[in-house]
C-alpha cells in the first residue's frame, strides 16, 4: 500500500491530475455561463469566445483513443473516454487489436463481447477501428502516434504473475511504450479486494 501511494504521487501523475482538474473547472464555468446567458435578457460573452489568440483553442486538437477488449469493463472505459472527449471537444476513436483482424476468427464468446463493445462505441458517435497485430500494445501505440492521438484510455487488467511474465498485461505495456503520450488506466471499481 505504501509503495502504491508513493508511486501515485509522482510529478507526472500530479501534473495530469492538475490538467484534468483545470479542464473540468473550465467546463463547469462554460456550463454555468451558458445557463446564465440563456436565463438573462442581455448576453455576456461566452468564455470560449473571449479567449485571446494563442490559447488552448488554437493549439492542436485533442484526440482520444480507447483500447477495446472483450473484458466487460470496456463498456465503462468507453463511457469514460466519451465523457472526456466531450469535455475537451476531442475526436474519439475506439480500437480493437487482435492477431486476427477478422472478428469471425475469434472464439464465439469473445467475438460477441467485442462486437457488443464496438456497437456501444458507435452508438456514442465514437469512430471504431479493428486492426490485426501480434503485439497488441505495440499496435495500439503505433496507431496512436500515426493518428496524432493525445490520450489513450485502457482498462486495468487483472492478470496473474504468469500473464505479466509473458507480456500479457496490455495496460502496463501500453504505459511503458507510450511515455510520450498521456495514458489513463481506468480501474474497475466494481471489483473489491477479496471479492
Amino acid at each position: 500500500m505504501e509503495k502504491a501511494l508513493t508511486g501515485f504521487f509522482k510529478g507526472s501523475n500530479l501534473g495530469a491530475l492538475r490538467a484534468l482538474t483545470l479542464r473540468q473547472a473550465a467546463h463547469e464555468v462554460d456550463l454555468r455561463q451558458s445557463f446564465y446567458d440563456e436565463t438573462h435578457t442581455f448576453q455576456v460573452p461566452r468564455i470560449s469566445e473571449a479567449r485571446p489568440s494563442g490559447t488552448v483553442e488554437n493549439q492542436a486538437k485533442e484526440r482520444i483513443l480507447i483500447h477495446i477488449t472483450a473484458n466487460p469493463t470496456t463498456a465503462m472505459l468507453i463511457r469514460r473516454g466519451r465523457r472526456v472527449a466531450d469535455y475537451l471537444h476531442a475526436d474519439c476513436t475506439a480500437l480493437f487489436v487482435h492477431p486476427t483482424a477478422e472478428l469471425s476468427q475469434l472464439p464465439a464468446a469473445e467475438r460477441q463481447s467485442v462486437e457488443k463493445h464496438l456497437r456501444f462505441a458507435k452508438s456514442l458517435q465514437i469512430a471504431t477501428q479493428v486492426l490485426s497485430g501480434n503485439d497488441i500494445a505495440k499496435t495500439v501505440v503505433e496507431f496512436a502516434r500515426r493518428n496524432q492521438v493525445t490520450q489513450i484510455f485502457v482498462a486495468h487488467a487483472q492478470t496473474g504473475l504468469q500473464e505479466r511474465l509473458r507480456g500479457k498485461n496490455y495496460a502496463e505495456n501500453i504505459v511503458r511504450m507510450a511515455q510520450d503520450l498521456q495514458v489513463t488506466v481506468v480501474a474497475d471499481r466494481s471489483r473489491r479486494p477479496g471479492s
